[in-house]
């Protein structure tokens, strides 16, 4: 089961991250609501931890399943986030290089770190928070009865870390993203937990509900800007996520066209190329500018990651041509990266989870081919076609000539006995 829906929210959250992180000088970088779309990380948080109750749930107390499982995590993070960090290092000639630094954002280790991290493709520690995260919930799946209580439990100790209620001084930021990952991977748990206990049944007022839950959201983002993540705008994250996993109202219906889902399948490319989208921009720019003899860049700007591109009137335009050179960037990179990792990484925990299959025509005994439980069930043989009594079926062939002719009239041959003696 693929929540298409959700998918294409996590593709939309992704531009608005994006957007963000876009060092345009522009009326949309000043948007309340864009200076708070850093919240959308944990609300991809919330539905990898749904998400991921939905698949495993069956799957519990088995080491092979949980080694597959995160096969199939690293396959899906791990070869695009290498390949923007290379796009970076080619970009920047390693600028700001630190061989320590540089191999912790390429196994994607930064979680581990309790300090400040931000390196080249800084938004990288979120993928390396939920990677952690998926390993939590791998040990979870190891649990006789179920990943849910392990979970809970890791949950409710990160929540409790967050809080301050075991270190005061304790500060909820990047720098502690595994917290953030395993907290709210529990609560989207919680939230597949509750669907799974109002059935299956159509959800009442779906539209209704829909609606509600995104102006929810708008009006918590679009207030005053936020410092952290309130926890009541993680408890709306897990409401939504569970209103639109039934995908009934009319705001589901138009994210289920053909463009959003094309942006919840590119959403992670989105996420993690920006970055080097952006650094190529504010290089090519930084060039163009010394050919031309002048700055595109605002010097009057704070001083940030990136410095504040400046073009006059077609800023808001090169902002939105920004996010669009991106989306493409991610769908190539979907054909020539992100997907063929993911079927390779399928394979392999296949091949853990269940073993190598055997060769049918060297291992299996010639009198046990077509009969031992170990083969797959054979397609039923189609049925002849109808014809008439006395007429040949199809593939019918005449019985051969007998070597001597005999003509109906002429006797049959004697039996040739000794003659009696007399």
């Amino acid at each position: 089961m693929r929540l298409v829906v959700l998918d294409s929210f996590r593709g939309l959250f992704a531009l608005m991250v994006v957007l963000l992180h876009g060092p345009f000088q522009s009326h949309l970088y000043y948007l309340t609501a864009i200076r708070n779309s850093g919240v959308f990380v944990d609300f991809f948080f919330v539905l990898s931890g749904f998400v991921l109750a939905l698949a495993y749930q069956d799957r519990a107390g088995s080491p092979r399943h949980a080694a597959g499982f995160m096969i199939r995590r690293i396959g899906r993070l791990w070869p695009l986030a290498l390949v923007a960090l290379g796009v970076l290092l080619v970009l920047t000639g390693g600028a700001g290089d630190d061989t320590g630094f540089t191999l912790q954002a390429a196994f994607l280790v930064q979680a581990f770190r309790n300090d400040t991290l931000l390196w080249l493709n800084f938004p990288s520690w979120s993928i390396s928070a939920e990677l952690a995260a998926y390993a939590v919930f791998a040990l979870a799946m190891l649990a006789p009865r179920g990943p849910t209580l392990p979970l809970l439990v890791a949950g409710l100790g990160a929540a409790l870390v967050l809080g301050g209620a075991i270190d005061p001084g304790f500060g909820a930021s990047f720098d502690h993203g595994l917290f953030r990952a395993v907290a709210c991977f529990a609560l989207g748990h919680l939230a597949w937990q509750l669907r799974l206990r109002l059935g299956t049944g159509p959800l009442p007022h779906a539209s209704l509900c829909e609606i509600a839950c995104v102006g929810l959201i708008l009006a918590q983002i679009s207030q005053t800007r936020l410092t952290g993540v309130p926890p009541e705008l993680l408890l709306t994250f897990a409401v939504t996520i569970l209103v639109f996993s039934w995908e009934g109202g009319i705001i589901s219906r138009l994210l289920s066209a053909a463009p959003f889902r094309a942006l919840g399948r590119w959403s992670y490319g989105i996420y993690i190329l920006h970055m080097p989208v952006l650094v190529a921009l504010c290089l090519g720019l930084q060039k163009a500018g010394e050919a031309l003899g002048r700055s595109f860049f605002d010097p009057d700007a704070p001083a940030g990651i990136l410095p504040l591109i400046d073009l006059g009137p077609a800023t808001d335009l090169a902002h939105l041509g920004s996010v669009a050179l991106t989306v493409a960037c991610a769908a190539l990179a979907w054909h020539l990266v992100e997907g063929p990792g993911q079927a390779l990484a399928r394979q392999l925990a296949r091949r853990v989870e269940h073993g190598p299959l055997p060769h049918l025509a060297t291992r299996i005994p010639r009198h046990r081919r077509l009969t031992g439980p170990h083969l797959r069930r054979l397609p039923a043989a189609p049925s002849a076609p109808s014809r008439r009594p006395g007429t040949p079926g199809p593939g019918y062939a005449a019985p051969a000539a007998p070597s001597v002719a005999r003509t109906a009239a002429s006797p049959p041959p004697a039996h040739r006995h000794p003659a009696p003696a007399r």
